[in-house]
Order: structure tokens, then sequence, then C-alpha cells
């Protein structure tokens, strides 16, 4: 199979590849078969006999139910992102509608580096206390380039009250939700809005969506590049520093507090509010795993035939469900049904 797509990627890059003289894809390997993409690593040789260039690349290829959009969406984000200077990977091409492998692709470069979660594992305190500066760092000079640029109409995201951004995610979240007709993750969902006027104000922003040490790369002079854009949206800074508390609910309250104390530093104020926007990522969490085991991975966008793994993560749903639950004051009979299972 893999020989097959090769082939196939090489003929693409023949006939499409910008000025590329007898390309060639050698070492096509897997590198990742996550919840929301299949990617895959290449060298790209090129040139005349006498003359042969190579450039590392990333072939990262999107399956399930708006593949298409997603993967636009990441083309464009990271073509924003590079423009205002922020470190993410570079992109070659995008392809919709001609992909030989029948699903959309993009091409991009091949970031040199380790993943700073693989770094932090085995490094000193004092090194891992340097690499959550630095993702911190990284994070808050994310949140505050310029998101004008990356929506249609920005004047949606402001209010005077400094909470529109918010409304526009519950908005667009909702509408994620509602073909799916699930009335306790509306009920839950519902509450998010009726609750944000005790919100403490806030300000839109670029936010990444799915960020942590595992999409952050650690070249060997130090410098780092954030990978991984197919959740970016616009949005308040609280929502993306919640989700990373999420994904690191395993390491436990002390790192929570390292987090947001990190955070604050970076930012030079005092994260408010926190509670709300953590109860908000446990609706995003629990209802991407349920309605991706309920109705199938695909119609999340999720990589069809992704249900096992997303199965394994039913543990740690269980204790974002109750603090969800909780919060809102909603119970949902079909997360207790899969918690039960």
């Amino acid at each position: 199979m893999i020989e097959e797509m090769a082939a196939a990627l090489c003929a693409y890059i023949t006939a499409h590849g910008p000025n590329r003289t007898n390309p060639q894809v050698l070492d096509l390997v897997s590198i990742n078969a996550g919840w929301e993409s299949d990617v895959y690593a290449f060298d790209l040789e090129s040139g005349p006999s006498t003359d042969r260039v190579c450039l590392p690349l990333i072939l990262r290829i999107y399956p399930g139910d708006g593949a298409a959009d997603k993967a636009a969406y990441e083309h464009r984000a990271l073509t924003l992102l590079a423009a205002q200077g922020y470190p993410v990977p570079r992109v070659d091409a995008l392809e919709i509608a001609d992909s030989p492998f029948g699903k959309p692709f993009v091409l991009m470069e091949r970031v040199p580096g380790v993943l700073m979660a693989h770094l932090a594992r085995d490094a000193s305190r004092e090194a891992q206390s340097g690499y959550l500066r630095q993702a911190i760092d990284l994070l808050v000079r994310l949140h505050r380039l310029d998101w004008r640029p990356f929506v249609a109409d920005p004047a949606a995201f402001e209010s005077a009250d400094g909470l529109g951004q918010v409304r526009q995610t519950l908005s667009r979240w909702e509408r994620l939700a509602e073909p799916f007709g699930i009335s306790s993750a509306l009920a839950q969902l519902a509450w998010f809005s009726e609750r944000l006027a005790d919100v403490p104000p806030g300000r839109p922003a670029v936010i990444h969506l799915d960020y942590h040490g595992y999409n952050i790369l650690v070249d060997a002079d130090g410098s780092a590049t954030v990978i991984d854009w197919t959740c970016t949206e616009v949005s308040d800074p609280r929502v993306d520093l919640a989700w990373t508390l999420l994904l690191y609910h395993g390491d436990g309250p002390a790192f929570h507090d390292a987090v947001v104390r990190e955070y604050e530093r970076a930012a030079g104020a005092t994260v408010e509010g926190l509670d709300y926007f953590y109860a908000l990522a446990c609706w995003r969490r629990v209802w991407s795993v349920a309605i991706a085991l309920l109705q199938g991975a695909g119609a999340v966008g999720m990589r069809p035939g992704a249900e096992e793994t997303i199965r394994r993560s039913l543990p740690a749903v269980g204790a974002f469900y109750r603090t969800l639950a909780q919060a809102t004051g909603v119970s949902s009979p079909e997360v207790a049904a899969l918690l039960g299972a």
C-alpha cells in the first residue's frame, strides 16, 4: 500500500508540482494515524542527475465528513500565521478535487526537531520548567497576533461587554451539535449561554485548540515550531488555555496551577473566570467523544475507524463528564450509558 501511495503522490507532484525535474518520492512512512487525519513523512528528491535536491515534506490526508473544509481551513490558517511570523510549518500545496487518494490533503514542510513532550519526559525538573515556560510563551504570543484576518466579519467578535468572541464560539459549537439532536448536549451548552453575563470580559484571539507538548517541535538550536492547526479558530484565549489544562488532566492540580501561573506571567495579567471555560472545554471533549461513538467518528470529522482508539479515552472522559454535569446541573443518559458500557 505504501508503495502504491508513493507512486500516486509522485505522479501528482509530476503533474502539479512547481517546476520539479524528475521528482521521486522516497521513504514514505506513516507517522501518525490520529483521530482527525493521517500523516505521512517523505523525502521529495528532484533536479538533474548531477544536482539532485532533497526536500523533507509531510503529507497530511483529511478523512471524514467535512474533510475538504478542514484541509482548506488548516492550509489558510498556516498561511496567515506564517504571514505574521508565527513559527509554523511552510505549506506547499492544498489539493481537494484532484487528490489521488480520494481525500483532500496538504503538503507541508517537515520541520526538524523532537516533540517537546518527549524532551520534557526525560528532562530534569529544571529543564521541564524551561520547556513549560517556552510552550506558554508561544501560546501567549499566538493570542497576541492580529486575529482579524482569520474571520470574515471581525465586528461579530467584538462587543461592549468583551464577550462577543465567546458568543461566536457557543453559536458555532451549537451549530455543530444540533444535527445530532441530542437534547442533553444542547441543554448543557445552553447553560453556558445563560451564564455568560457572569463571565469576566475578555477579548478575541487566534486559538490553537489542541495545544500541548505533542504539537510542539523543538529543533537542536532550541527553537520551537507549533504544528497541527486543524482546530484553530478565533475565540477567547481562555478557551485555549482551558483546553490545554484539560489535555493535561492526568498530570494533576499542581501542574495545572503551574500552567496558569506561567500563562499569567507571560500575559502580564490574571486569568479570570477560568472555571467557566474549563467546564466548557469539558463539554467539547465529552461530546466530541460521545458523538463519535454514537454516530461514527466520520460524523464529527474524525478518521473513520478511529472509534476503538477513541473508546480508550473513556476513563478520562468520565472525569470530564462529572465536572460538566456538576457545573451545568444537566446529566446525560447517553454519556452515562457509554461510560457504563
